[in-house]
């Protein structure tokens, strides 16, 4: 029997611990997970420059797709077109065909960030 003041044995080394990999921090790959949003840094600039030109005084929405590999934006006159379900679906169907036929979310209505996200290199 092991003394109670001994240092605890361990059975699976710290280097080999799921926990934390031996190689350092892990990027996830880019892509939606359902709750969070894994961009790469060219949809994040383009997200920079939706706030700072298309919502700076104005409504509407950016969109990403599911894989976090590119962008589209909707831009809305008034706040109505922003919460219409229609013209969010027609948003939606818009950055479909301007993607390559790649499923797209809606990351942010006007300045309102939707989702947890993360950007990778």
């Amino acid at each position: 029997m092991q003394n109670p003041s001994d240092p605890a044995k361990l059975i699976t080394p710290p280097s080999a611990s799921l926990i934390t990999p031996s190689t350092g921090p892990v990027n996830p790959p880019a892509g939606f997970t359902g709750s969070k949003m894994v961009m790469n840094q060219a949809v994040w600039q383009a997200y920079i420059q939706y706030v700072r030109n298309d919502v700076a005084m104005g409504f509407g929405f950016f969109m990403i797709t599911v894989d976090g590999k590119a962008s589209d934006v909707k831009k809305c006159n008034n706040y109505a077109c922003q919460i219409s379900p229609l013209i969010q679906e027609t948003a939606l169907s818009d950055c479909r065909t301007n993607r390559g036929n790649r499923r797209c979310i809606v990351f942010a209505e006007g300045r309102n960030i939707k989702y947890g996200y993360q950007v990778v290199p």
